[in-house]
């Protein structure tokens, strides 16, 4: 999936990293990692529509957040998902994005973010 600025291509697996490449020659810039997939489901990610962010769904039920200049999660979104979140869109002409296992949450501008304290632990 390239991103919407075109710089950018993400490679998804049925396993709990994402890929970012450089989408003209293909240069590795980050894997992401961090969030759940113990069922080995395949999880869609997305570019936000600035393509400054990618946002992935877990099998904990919460989105992953992650920075495409540094390839740094940057926050964690706790919605109503009871089960996996297996799809994560945005709508390009609207501030909404949308996630779903088997129910859909639309998210909008406000909504909570959880920060991300893994840095805090490691120092």
């Amino acid at each position: 999936k390239f991103s919407l600025d075109g710089k950018l291509m993400m490679l998804t697996t049925n396993g709990a990293v994402v890929r970012v490449v450089e989408a003209y020659e293909g240069k590795p810039m980050f894997t992401l990692s961090g969030y759940q997939n113990n069922k080995g489901i395949h999880i869609e990610a997305s570019f936000t529509p600035d393509s400054q962010f990618v946002v992935s769904g877990s099998t904990d039920g919460k989105l992953h957040l992650w920075r495409t200049d540094t390839g740094q999660r940057c926050g964690i979104l706790t919605g109503e998902h009871p089960h996996p979140v297996t799809n994560v869109q945005f709508n390009p002409r609207f501030a909404v994005m949308a996630s779903s296992c088997q129910s859909l949450c639309m998210w909008v501008p406000g909504s909570a973010v959880t920060e991300d304290k893994t840095q805090d632990n490691l120092a």
